[in-house]
């Protein structure tokens, strides 16, 4: 079961580890009900953490626009704890 809280500006909130190669962080993370299995992350981070580059993408955002040359990381993501 994935146990979830609300935020004090009342939005709704997870935490998972995210790891890499190198370390793995637990965060917050904003429930997207139109989650599609992508976790966006700082670039700085994901370098810490020694995220892998698969590729860059172009995404939609939730506001219809697109946004281009997204990097694309292989890694490791545990929901509710």
């Amino acid at each position: 079961m994935i146990r979830g809280y609300i935020d004090a500006n009342g939005v709704p909130m997870v935490n998972v580890t995210v790891g890499g190669i190198r370390s793995q962080i637990t965060i917050p993370a904003l429930v997207d009900t139109g989650f599609d299995g992508y976790v966006c992350l700082p670039t700085e981070l994901a370098v810490n953490l020694g995220l892998e580059l698969v590729i860059s993408i172009t995404v939609e955002m939730a506001d219809g626009s697109m946004k281009g040359q997204l990097p694309l990381l292989i890694h490791r993501i545990r929901r509710g704890l």
